[in-house]
């Protein structure tokens, strides 16, 4: 506990607030996959969707879990299945606001996702 009080070593958060820009949102911890790949070299990168700190009435939240595919491998983030998700519903249902959140990382498993799952459901 008084290495966790000093913030001693690395912040492994689920969410967390990135910069003083984006004061009212949350994002996945960039830090995250170095909790499950160590020292591998080229470690995966989390998808930069942030997501509003205290959800709007009228929001409909989703968050995608998933690895390579849900991250969008091989296409660029715009190619993945939640942003075309989150096109094709906000197209057919203008009145609601969709918030999809991106929570893909390559190379993980349900191991990753047990460990956050509790934190994503506080969020949804």
């Amino acid at each position: 506990m008084l290495l966790q009080g000093l913030n001693y070593g690395t912040d492994y958060s689920t969410f967390i607030k990135i910069s003083d820009r984006f004061e009212n949102y949350k994002f996945l911890n960039p830090q995250l996959p170095q909790k499950y790949f160590g020292n591998v070299p080229n470690k995966p990168s989390v998808i930069p969707d942030g997501f509003k700190k205290i959800k709007s009435e009228n929001t409909f939240r989703v968050f995608a879990l998933g690895g390579s595919t849900t991250a969008g491998f091989p296409h660029p983030p715009n190619g993945s299945f939640p942003r075309l998700l989150k096109r094709y519903l906000s197209w057919n249902y203008p009145k609601i606001d969709f918030e999809l959140i991106n929570l893909g990382m390559s190379a993980i498993n349900t191991i990753t996702i047990r460990d956050i799952i509790n934190d994503v459901l506080e969020e949804s």
